[in-house]
């Protein structure tokens, strides 16, 4: 018959390794130590935004903290700062990136927020 497959080639097996020694595993162990606690860090901040969705905030954030939160894309973590009455253009000023990460912002939201923060410390919001 004329559709008949090739023969197919013997597979090749790779030669034997030698056993990993636990000074090869340390960076590995490393590495995944950190992505778990990425992903715990990770599931704590969405349970606070879960959490801080189902009740209102204690207080309102300032026009202009909200503005730059939404022109840097970072609107979804407002609530985040609400619940540390961090509201105000001259709070979000004084606040340092350790502080940025206890209030559980990742670590893009932190950079952005910070990199906008120090590059217009005068900053105001565009208006349209």
């Amino acid at each position: 018959p004329q559709n008949t497959p090739p023969p197919r080639a013997p597979r090749h097996t790779p030669p034997p390794r030698a056993p990993l020694a636990a000074t090869d595993l340390a960076p590995l162990h490393a590495l995944r130590q950190r992505a778990e606690q990425a992903v715990s860090e990770r599931r704590q901040r969405e349970a606070r935004l879960a959490e801080l969705a189902r009740r209102p905030p204690a207080i309102q954030a300032a026009p202009d903290v909200a503005r730059l939160m939404d022109e840097l894309g970072l609107g979804r973590f407002l609530p985040l700062l609400l619940a540390e009455e961090a509201a105000d253009m001259e709070t979000l000023g004084c606040l340092e990136a350790s502080d940025l990460k206890d209030l559980l912002l990742p670590l893009g939201a932190r950079t952005k927020l910070l990199h906008a923060l120090k590059r217009e410390p005068g900053w105001r919001p565009r208006y349209k």
